[in-house]
């Protein structure tokens, strides 16, 4: 879905020589060895340890990218904020 975005707001995208690389170490490496742990852990947890460690697992992304990361959170980037409910 984000390559058709990206496609209309700045062109067709270009791949360069380390593209495929980089891509592929994400998919399998940091996303695939993280799911991995993540549902061995599950065998050794109860279901509500799993659900609790499921919804916080959101939470803790986002609160460490604003951390870590500066990423604006939003209501504090001015974008985000001048964004109104429909009625």
């Amino acid at each position: 879905m984000a390559l058709p975005a990206a496609a209309l707001q700045d062109g067709t995208p270009t791949v360069g020589g380390r593209d495929p690389a980089a891509a592929a170490y994400t998919g399998l490496v940091t996303a695939g060895v993280g799911d991995l742990l993540f549902s061995h852990a599950l065998r050794h947890i109860s279901p509500a340890t799993a659900v609790t460690l499921a919804l916080t697992e959101t939470v803790a992304a986002f609160v460490l990218a604003v951390a870590v990361l500066a990423e604006p959170a939003p209501g504090r980037s001015g974008r985000a904020s001048e964004v109104r409910p429909r009625r």
